[in-house]
């Protein structure tokens, strides 16, 4: 048998035990109590000597555990015990994790060190400085209006000081400390610029005379004035605009002896051919939409398109082209990947 839950040992039942008078007693039975005996009495016990360890927390009802060894430095510990209402008969020492004292603090008294041990002590307020302790809190209070400035300086910020209780600003805060560097300003605002500022917004400047020519910055003002044309009609012949004569000029361009693929810089541009041209795919060169380029063939030549579709204007006739000597024409790009040409080609 066992202990029967409140550690009341259930001796084992009959035939094993208990013995009946005049009758031999059997050794298997005998055996079988000694055995239930030391396995399920003897050896679910305490021993005073420490072999035997609880398996389950143990309720002592209520009772005291007396006589224990004194809690020191580095014997009596307690090892994953959780312990309620323990009384210390001695003071925790600083070795053991605590402060050393046992008196009582006062209010606002702070534990201090003194260099061996804890102190308790109470803030003691300075000139000017009031320090009022209650329960569990602190209050420091200053005293305003008695001040006195002992020494300030103004590093490299370009500024000086001078008085004792109010103090006296002068000189000028420089760029390096985030000032201006400068004590004057002209217009209605002041405005610190880096080395390359962005402006935003309608920023304004003065207008330069017209004749200027300097590294003033220019105005809208100042470049309506220098003949600006207004109008939005187009120029269709010689004009005259603020007193200079308008009209065509040269033709910008190059001159190709060979063979050909137009580059994006080409865009706008009369080029003088004397190979075989080639219009380069949109994935390789992608010339914006409108792309207008003059060819003017100084020997016969042929224009081809690589990918892309080249069309003869007036007609679905697709591919290459064909120009003679001194011919002219001119290719324009109408979408992505689509040329037009027009002009003395077959």
């Amino acid at each position: 048998m066992a202990f029967d839950g409140s550690g009341n040992y259930v001796p084992a039942a009959a035939p094993n035990f208990p013995a009946v008078s005049g009758q031999v007693i059997s050794s298997v039975y005998f055996n079988a109590v000694i055995n239930d005996l030391c396995t399920n009495g003897l050896s679910q016990v305490l021993t005073r000597d420490g072999q035997g360890k609880p398996s389950a927390s143990i309720n002592w009802n209520g009772q005291n555990i007396t006589n224990l060894n004194a809690i020191t430095a580095t014997t009596g510990t307690f090892t994953n015990a959780t312990i309620t209402n323990l009384t210390l008969g001695t003071i925790i020492t600083l070795a053991q994790g605590g402060t050393g004292l046992a008196t009582v603090p006062t209010n606002g008294q702070l534990l201090i060190g003194n260099g061996t041990n804890y102190t308790l002590a109470t803030l003691v307020g300075g000139s000017g400085i009031t320090v009022t302790n209650s329960a569990g809190g602190i209050s420091i209070a200053v005293a305003s209006g008695g001040g006195t400035v002992i020494s300030v300086s103004g590093g490299t910020t370009g500024h000086t000081f001078s008085g004792t209780t109010a103090l006296t600003l002068a000189g000028t805060l420089v760029v390096a400390n985030g000032g201006t560097g400068t004590t004057t300003s002209t217009g209605t605002g002041n405005t610190v610029l880096s080395a390359s500022p962005t402006f935003t917004g309608a920023p304004v400047v003065p207008t330069a005379s017209t004749v200027d020519n300097s590294t003033t910055i220019a105005s809208t003002a100042f470049v309506k004035a220098q003949a600006y044309v207004t109008s939005a009609a187009a120029l269709t012949s010689a004009a005259t605009v603020s007193g200079n004569l308008v009209g065509y000029l040269d033709l910008a361009g190059s001159t190709q002896a060979g063979t050909y693929t137009l580059v994006l810089g080409d865009r706008g541009q009369t080029i003088f051919q004397g190979g075989n041209l080639t219009i380069p795919a949109n994935a390789s060169v992608a010339f914006p939409i409108r792309t207008v380029i003059t060819i003017i063939a100084t020997a016969g030549i042929t224009i081809s398109i690589t990918t892309d579709t080249l069309t003869l204007a007036g007609t679905a006739l697709t591919g290459t082209r064909t120009m003679i000597v001194n011919s002219i024409a001119t290719i324009v790009k109408v979408t992505t990947t689509g040329w037009i040409i027009t002009g003395s080609v077959t």
